[in-house]
């Protein structure tokens, strides 16, 4: 796996090896968690179309993969000499361990993973896999660092920011803001926040804050200057908020203030009858009509011509159509069946496409009654959500901490949109600002961020909270509380009683043997688990070099 922070080149490193083996007619499969992050590389899927992953619903412990072994989609994955499979983190386990037992299953091997090369990429600061109504337990017990098959990877880590090169300082305040060492100050009612400066750095040359405001009207101005503009000049552009609720509020005070009058979609719902025909108070369409669920569009979808929309559902990879793509809604009419959009993609010209109205289907209230809504998958997209931006780069984000962070990695993604401190603004409440200074909560799981710094996580042990603020669902109950070091694998020291910088140089289950220059050195990989004799690699600070010894036993 290579544990990659945002802009220090993963993609790249990605591409470069696929086109290399591919240009030795050797087959690279590459597969991503996400649409968006799929349509960034070369011949791109998203995992769960490649592999027919089950579906979040279906997921259980002993799951597989919906392949047949006599398919075609069998064979390719067969013939393959390497699968990429990037933004993991964000992956629940049970979609790894199903790929694990379908490829022992399709290949005849009682290896992980059947015998085949697999590289994982993505960085664990990031948000970890969606648990609803999950505590930090669930969220990291979800996380493939809980699954047994994690003993077995071997860890590589992209350290230099490329992104950033125009302002290291704030790639470094980054950085120690998604791995939770900022200092915190504790208020009154017992929670924990940072503060959004680099304050404690001894250069003090080179302090700086964020700049912050407590208006809602001054933010707006700052992201998007001129409302009258056309919308797709701002396709790298937008207002980060945590919740759904934040950035509703946003995007219709935007579309309000925008040219032009909206027209109203309606959507079509139904009741899905069950075996019990539990219709009760949910028979009435009107009733269906009002209800609101996560990830369904409304009932009435406005918009207006010139609209900045997101695409909410896959509709076809190949063209584009995934989501979380960015579009321009060209013309709307009350009567219209297919709305027509244009894409904003660095293709050029940018492609116009139509979209239709498709079904979803939810569930309403706890016995999980279920209905059908048949809408536009589309959502007005001046502002959204922090998940819903990570893997994009932005010119001009600002930063709704109206409602603070309350999941893993939250504000850690929001801020590594930016390629500098000078292109974000930060909305906070009044409360947050303390002597001039702004402050917010930065939620972390210490067991992600042991996987991110190449420490060791086990399942066995268990957390109460994480780094920086009091949460209940999806975040921390205020006590940080860290893997004991005794509970870890006990890793091999080299035999080098000479060496004592060799020996104190230990990363996790690396080694340093020697340094051979360039800020290049040896490592030496334990990891009995899978591979048995030790693999010795040449890696350098920043990037992985070519160079891959094995030596024999």
């Amino acid at each position: 796996m290579i544990d990659a922070p945002a802009g220090t080149g993963k993609t790249f490193t990605e591409k470069c090896l696929a086109s290399r083996l591919r240009g030795e007619d050797k087959v690279v499969l590459i597969v991503a968690s996400t649409g968006i992050a799929a349509l960034q590389l070369p011949g791109g899927w998203t995992a769960h179309s490649m592999f027919k992953l089950p579906m979040d619903d279906n997921l259980t412990p002993s799951c597989v993969c919906n392949i047949s072994s006599q398919t075609q989609r069998a064979e390719l994955i067969r013939q393959s000499n390497l699968i990429i499979w990037d933004e993991l983190p964000m992956t629940h386990r049970y979609c790894v361990e199903a790929l694990d037992r379908t490829l022992k299953d399709l290949m005849a091997v009682d290896q992980p993973f059947g015998g085949k090369t697999i590289l994982f990429s993505g960085d664990w600061r990031q948000t970890g896999p969606i648990v609803k109504n999950a505590a930090p337990t669930d969220t990291v017990d979800a996380a493939f660092i809980s699954s047994p098959l994690w003993k077995g990877v071997m860890r590589f880590r992209l350290n230099k920011s490329q992104r950033d090169k125009e302002d290291p300082q704030y790639a470094s305040f980054v950085r120690s803001i998604g791995e939770g060492s900022r200092p915190t100050v504790t208020m009154s009612d017992g929670s924990k926040l940072t503060p959004l400066n680099n304050h404690d750095n001894e250069d003090t040359a080179n302090h700086f804050q964020l700049r912050y405001t407590t208006d809602f009207d001054e933010l707006l101005r700052f992201v998007y200057p001129d409302l009258s503009q056309q919308s797709r000049i701002w396709n790298t552009r937008a207002i980060l908020a945590t919740t759904n609720h934040s950035i509703d509020r946003s995007n219709d005070t935007i579309s309000d203030n925008r040219p032009g009058n909206y027209v109203s979609f309606f959507s079509s719902d139904s009741l899905i009858s069950d075996e019990k025909n539990r219709r009760t108070a949910f028979a009435s369409p009107e009733h269906l009509n009002q209800l609101n669920v996560q990830g369904i569009p409304p009932h009435e979808l406005k918009l207006k011509t010139d609209t900045l929309a997101l695409i909410t559902r896959n509709l076809n990879f190949s063209e584009g159509l995934v989501n979380g793509q960015k579009c321009v809604v060209l013309a709307v009419s009350a009567s219209s069946r297919v709305l027509q959009v244009q894409l904003l993609t660095e293709e050029r010209p940018r492609p116009i496409v139509l979209i239709p109205r498709i079904n979803f289907q939810g569930k309403v209230g706890r016995n999980g009654i279920c209905f059908t809504r048949k809408q536009f998958p589309l959502r007005t997209a001046y502002s959204m959500t922090i998940n819903k931006s990570q893997g994009q780069t932005l010119s001009k984000i600002g930063l709704d901490l109206r409602s603070s962070p309350f999941a893993h990695g939250q504000l850690y993604v929001a801020l590594s949109r930016s390629q500098n401190r000078t292109s974000i603004m930060c909305l906070l409440p009044d409360t947050h600002i303390i002597d001039g200074i702004p402050y917010t909560d930065n939620i972390v799981y210490p067991p992600l961020i042991q996987a991110a710094t190449f420490g060791d996580y086990h399942p066995g042990n268990s957390i109460s909270g994480s780094v920086g603020g009091d949460k209940d669902t999806q975040s921390c109950d205020g006590d940080e509380e860290s893997v004991d070091d005794a509970d870890k694998d006990d890793t091999d020291s080299v035999d080098d009683s000479d060496n004592d910088d060799a020996n104190a140089d230990s990363l996790g289950s690396w080694t340093v043997l020697d340094e051979i220059g360039d800020g290049a050195c040896m490592l030496r990989c334990v990891s009995r688990y899978i591979y048995g004799s030790p693999i010795t690699h040449r890696v350098s600070e920043t990037y992985v070099t070519p160079h891959c010894i094995l030596h024999e036993p």
